[in-house]
């Protein structure tokens, strides 16, 4: 995991970076070319505009760095102890009540749309989808494959909070369905917070410390 990890985060920082320093690259030529302000920067020395872009540079490093150097001290605990109870944790369905939260999928047009029933997660959740990667546990291409298709599929959809339909004004029965909702999210973020606090926990204890 700590070799998947690492070069992956690095990957993913320096994309982002990438990103900011195109917007300063748009930002820039809208200053220079926009209706405002472009006669006054046009007579802005060709250096003084060079040390903008390197300070620019600079700062955009120093932040990527930072970020990595924090992003890769949250996730190494992750990697460096083994939770064996780990399997068991599936925040998105706590207790025994009902889930009908819709499912919603973004087209084409960028709009969400109601996911047909054919495209709606599979029974077992978390737990279908990890038994459908043990059989290809051998064949690292397909598994990878399997992965980058459950993330895009997972990037394009959305669920509810509430019923799309809901009255003018609110009912007791919609009153309910908030109360239950509000009080699975908090369930569900305790789970996951005391998850993360274990694994910080084991690693700062019998790594760290030994």
């Amino acid at each position: 995991l700590r070799d998947v990890s690492h070069p992956g985060i690095n990957y993913l920082i320096k994309h982002i970076g990438c990103i900011f320093r195109r917007l300063f690259e748009i930002a820039v030529d809208d200053v220079r070319l926009g209706e405002r302000y472009s006669s006054e920067f046009q007579l802005i020395p060709t250096a003084i505009e060079r040390f903008l872009r390197s300070t620019f540079d600079e700062m955009l490093w120093i932040l990527m760095v930072g970020c990595a150097n924090q992003t890769h001290s949250f996730l190494e605990p992750m990697y460096s102890t083994i939770d064996p109870t780990l399997p068991t944790f599936n925040p998105s369905r706590v207790g025994d009540s009902d889930d009908t939260r819709e499912l919603f999928e973004k087209d084409p047009c960028g709009n969400y749309q109601l996911a047909k029933k054919d495209d709606e997660e599979p029974e077992g959740g978390i737990f279908a989808w990890m038994k459908s990667l043990r059989g290809v546990s051998n064949n690292a291409n397909e598994a990878k494959g399997i992965l980058r298709e459950e993330s895009k599929q997972r990037a394009k959809r959305k669920q509810s909070f509430l019923p799309e339909m809901r009255s003018p004004m609110i009912t007791k029965d919609e009153t309910e369905i908030i109360l239950q909702r509000s009080f699975d999210y908090m369930i569900g973020l305790v789970e996951f917070n005391l998850t993360i606090l274990k694994f910080q926990l084991n690693h700062n204890l019998f790594i760290r410390f030994k």
